[in-house]
């Protein structure tokens, strides 16, 4: 068993009262917002919010303490995809499975994945050894199921 790797994220300091928050009320980020997206996943490291994929190998990292987006590297980053499963370790955002559609319009399944590393915002590809192997009837397109 790998020894656990320990993550520096701690939850920002909010002064009390703020100035800045306001009770029942939801604010709109516009620095550096990802493009709009669907069947995406979004994991919570401690201290910020991470989005990925939705039919791209692009995300974004949220930090609700400078109220900023700062866009994830695409460098080695997953193919792009949706319907994906996303889990955070305590140090890494690790993205699995999902699917996308090609250019004839098929939708199909990938047994592919990456670990995503905030501290370093860099991409390692997971290993696909004994992997499940592509199931199609596992993966519903962001439009919906479809129905053949």
């Amino acid at each position: 068993m790998a020894a656990p790797i320990a993550a520096d994220y701690r939850l920002p300091a909010i002064e009390s009262p703020s100035t800045e928050c306001t009770d029942d009320t939801w604010c709109p980020t516009f620095v550096g917002v990802p493009e709009a997206r669907s069947g995406h996943t979004a994991v919570w490291t401690g201290s910020e919010m991470i989005v990925w994929g939705g039919g791209f190998n692009t995300g974004g990292r949220y930090d609700p303490y400078t109220d900023t987006w700062t866009a994830t590297s695409t460098t080695n980053a997953p193919d792009a995809r949706s319907g994906h499963t996303a889990v955070w370790t305590g140090s890494e955002m690790i993205v699995w499975g999902g699917g996308d559609i090609d250019f004839n319009g098929e939708e199909f399944s990938l047994n592919t994945g990456g670990r995503y590393d905030p501290a370093t915002d860099s991409w390692t590809a997971t290993s696909t050894t004994s992997a499940p192997a592509r199931q199609r009837e596992n993966f519903i397109p962001p439009s919906g199921p479809v129905v053949k």
